[in-house]
């Protein structure tokens, strides 16, 4: 199952995500935090940019892959259950697109 968060200001963001994912996607539209929170230390995985809510996902433990712009990366969680990728923000590049899935996959996946 794959579950999307939309805070206030992804409204466009995650309705161009729906459209390119799988039918089934259960969508949290700005959730309280401590409801966020719940949801999220059941997950097997977790995706996000740099936020308070990757930051929230690698807080509880989470195995998480959170996208950074270079210039950013500096901020990434420490802890050894997360995984920053650098990508391009201005365009879609497969080669991000390929690191995203691999990340997500899992060691060995």
């Amino acid at each position: 199952m794959v579950v999307v968060h939309r805070g206030p200001a992804d409204a466009d963001a995650v309705a161009a995500l729906r459209l390119r994912l799988a039918r089934g996607v259960v969508l949290l539209e700005e959730p309280p935090l401590a409801g966020l929170a719940g949801v999220l230390s059941h997950a097997g995985a977790y995706l996000g940019n740099d936020s308070g809510i990757s930051h929230l996902a690698a807080a509880l433990g989470v195995r998480s892959t959170v996208l950074f712009t270079a210039d950013h990366v500096a901020w990434r969680p420490w802890l050894c259950t997360v995984e920053p990728l650098v990508v391009s923000t201005q365009t879609v590049e497969p080669a991000d697109v390929d690191r995203v899935r691999r990340a997500l996959a899992g060691p060995g996946g």
